[in-house]
């Protein structure tokens, strides 16, 4: 019986953790796409079965995706690893509307953790010395003001499992536990969530990309091995590694069941026309675009309309006011659909930027069903 018992333990072990997007009811999926209402925690779902809208609220949906991640890293998997980055990460003042905007942007604090509060699992920390456009905070933070990009990053070398969620959310995750993970300030705008399956040979191309966007890492526990651009894009977070040739172009990527993905960093420059993430990506796309961003934010550009390919702003949402909405989103007429982390405005097209596409018709298509007018040329 102890022999049997020992037997199921290395084998348990062997297989490692199971990392995927997960449903409402807890199932595997290959991806999903969810969109939370103003105001409340309410939301409407897509993943490869169709449309709905699930009882409960977003919590319900998000716990199951991130349960390996929300715990303590010393009650972790040594083979699991994950990293979490966000321009607005827990610690940093923040509005209830989310995001600083304004004239303030360039201005607005942020910050990410020296270490992990004593966990010892990753070896690998930041430096506090001498990081550039970076101040050290009392409270054990480095504070920059450069980062725009939102999403977190989980894999498993056993399982040879991992996932990637791109997101619009300030301060999420806000702890890594089941019960209070979702920040206050979330309620009140609307907000996007893409979730991909990936295998775990991808985090390499995923990290190399969170490079080339600068994401601000500031919570994260990566096993000895994991690959080298995900582990890169950590090390780095506080310095310009950024790869100019790749910028502007866009890479492709698929989910573990080979469903079309895309992956863009963006060039940067003060004009529309070289430095708007969504110019850059009709043009990859080869396609005109309407493309949501915050409509509070300050200074906010009109469409683009000078360019071989149009980017119309969407100006009427079918139920809610596009000042309610602080997600970033686009879709073509070639059924690409972007979950971006940038707004259209002058003081975003010098900052880095990316989106993660997704080539799926029916997600096209719910998109343009919550749009009620765009800003015509």
């Amino acid at each position: 019986m102890l022999l049997l018992l020992s037997l199921v333990l290395v084998l348990s072990c062997a297989d490692g953790v199971s990392v995927s997007c997960k449903n409402e009811k807890n199932e595997d999926v290959d991806w999903f796409i969810l969109y939370k209402e103003p105001n409340g925690l309410k939301y409407i779902y897509q993943d490869e079965s169709g449309l709905r809208e699930p009882a409960g609220d977003v919590t319900d949906v998000l716990v199951n995706t991130l349960s390996p991640m929300l715990k303590s890293a010393r009650n972790m998997d040594a083979s699991f690893g994950f990293l979490s980055y966000n321009d607005q990460p827990p610690g940093c003042s923040s509005t209830t509307s989310g995001h600083s905007k304004g004239e303030n942007d360039n201005q607005r604090r942020t910050t990410i953790r020296l270490n992990n509060q004593g966990q010892t699992k990753s070896k690998k920390y930041l430096v506090p010395e001498k990081l550039g456009r970076v101040e050290l905070s009392k409270s054990g933070y480095v504070c920059t003001h450069e980062c725009v990009p939102v999403g977190l990053v989980m894999g498993d070398s056993q399982s040879k499992e991992a996932l990637w969620m791109v997101h619009s959310t300030p301060q999420f995750p806000y702890r890594r536990d089941q019960n209070h993970f979702w920040p206050d300030s979330g309620k009140v705008r609307a907000q996007t969530f893409m979730c991909v399956s990936l295998n775990y040979d991808d985090l390499e191309t995923v990290g190399l990309h969170l490079q080339n966007i600068k994401a601000l890492v500031y919570d994260y526990d990566l096993p000895a091995g994991f690959p080298k651009g995900l582990d890169d894009s950590v090390q780095k977070t506080t310095t310009d590694t950024r790869d100019t040739t790749r910028q502007g172009t866009m890479f492709p990527l698929s989910t573990r069941k080979a469903k079309q993905l895309s992956i863009l960093a963006k060039k940067n420059d003060r004009t529309a026309a070289a430095g708007d993430l969504y110019v850059q990506l009709s043009i990859a796309l080869q396609s005109d675009m309407a493309a949501q961003t915050y409509g509070g934010q300050h200074g906010r550009d009109k469409s683009f309309c000078t360019g071989t390919f149009q980017v119309l702003n969407v100006k009427k949402l079918l139920s809610w006011d596009p000042n309610q909405d602080h997600s970033k989103w686009a879709v073509t007429t070639t059924d690409w659909t972007c979950i971006g982390d940038s707004n259209r405005a002058p003081t975003q097209y010098e900052r880095p930027g990316g989106a993660l596409c997704i080539n799926d018709q029916d997600v096209t298509y719910a998109f343009m069903g919550i749009m009620q007018e765009v800003e015509e040329c």
